[in-house]
């Protein structure tokens, strides 16, 4: 499995109701990262418990015993959508399971798992209205809020920053019944999902909470890219920007006549940062100057 494989997520389950643990997680992404943006099927997807292991940094003994627990358990877990893919709209609420089926390879080190044929909209064929990230930017990551935040975050990542209202955001990674006080759901879910992703992702994210009268009802999260981040990919651009260049760019004593001229006559009248046309059409306008 690349390092490099891109998870694509219709909004629609972004902002899904569910809760995962955090090897579930693992399993499911792991199955969107080989469908990419590719036609629909319903084929098996191996999940290699070496693969898992490299991305979260663990034994690969103990990626395939958590493989094979959250696939068995991922029969019994849904999912609740309010929407469809690409922003349709279903006229009631949708609850599906995530798989349909999974097949262990004892001794293997893998599984195989079929996703189930009413999430396959909401992971592919996607044409407007999703997020996409790599899988790495959350494969090491041990909270399962982590995860459902990050990916709440990323698919604002244009804008910045996101106001959630504390309801919305407990339904929305399934928190239940768990940390009723909101000082408890402070320390155990937002401070340790803003933690993780700070320290194991590629976002810098700080938030702030929002009072309406004496109850705290909001929480809006500011985030950015790390600085590393930013100069890693703006190397990675120059570097392709050269490389192009490079390509495009006439090599010496290779170049073809042009306008009836010469390459040793085009190359004089070449200057820094033209083509070969630019200096051929110089060239053709010097000749002309002299005949007339």
């Amino acid at each position: 499995m690349s390092k490099d494989m891109r998870v694509y997520k219709a909004n629609a389950v972004i902002e899904a109701c569910y809760d995962l643990s955090v090897a579930e997680h693992r399993l499911l992404l792991a199955c969107f990262a080989q469908i990419g943006k590719g036609p629909t099927d319903e084929r098996l997807y191996r999940i290699h418990s070496r693969d898992i292991a490299a991305l979260a940094g663990i034994d690969p003994g103990d990626a395939y015993r958590d493989a094979a627990v959250a696939a068995d358990r991922l029969f019994e877990r849904y999912v609740e959508v309010f929407e469809g893919p690409n922003g349709t709209a279903p006229p009631k609420k949708r609850k599906f399971r995530w798989i349909q089926e999974a097949v262990y390879a004892e001794g293997e080190g893998y599984v195989d798992v079929r996703l189930s044929t009413s999430i396959l909209p909401f992971v592919n064929n996607l044409l407007e209205q999703y997020t996409v990230y790599h899988m790495q930017d959350v494969a090491r990551m041990t909270s399962r809020y982590a995860i459902r935040v990050y990916e709440l975050l990323i698919q604002w990542r244009r804008r910045g920053h996101r106001e959630v209202d504390i309801e919305w955001l407990r339904r929305a990674l399934g928190v239940g019944e768990k940390y009723p006080n909101f000082k408890d759901f402070r320390k155990w879910v937002i401070k340790q999902a803003v933690d993780q992703i700070n320290e194991r992702s590629p976002l810098d994210v700080h938030w702030e909470e929002r009072k309406t009268g004496r109850r705290v009802s909001h929480v809006t999260f500011y985030f950015d890219e790390k600085p590393e981040v930013k100069d890693e990919k703006a190397e990675t651009a120059a570097k392709r920007k050269a490389q192009k260049e490079k390509k495009a760019a006439p090599v010496p004593g290779d170049q073809p006549s042009m306008f009836g001229l010469s390459p040793a006559i085009i190359k004089e009248y070449a200057r820094p940062g033209d083509d070969w046309q630019d200096a051929a059409l110089r060239a053709l306008d010097a000749r002309k100057s002299r005949q007339r």
